[in-house]
């Protein structure tokens, strides 16, 4: 398995993670944040579909959580 090395320096990644909460592991949103990485690590290749459906189906489930309407 190939890693791609960042191309993006401390200042890049301190501006696109500001006002994320690292202080514990749950206060950071993992969907946004898998985002985040892809952007800065992945640049311009666009998202996997997998994971879009695997993302959609953890925001249903979040909103069935809170009382929403999810599936």
């Amino acid at each position: 398995m190939k890693i791609p090395k960042s191309t993006h320096d401390a200042v890049y990644w301190a501006r696109v993670t500001k006002g994320l909460d690292f202080s514990d592991a749950d206060r950071v949103d993992p969907l946004l944040y898998n985002r985040i990485l892809w952007k800065g690590m992945m640049h311009d290749r666009p998202y996997p579909p997998s994971l879009q459906k695997t993302h959609a189906r953890d925001d249903d489930d979040d909103r069935r959580e809170k009382g929403g309407h999810g599936r």
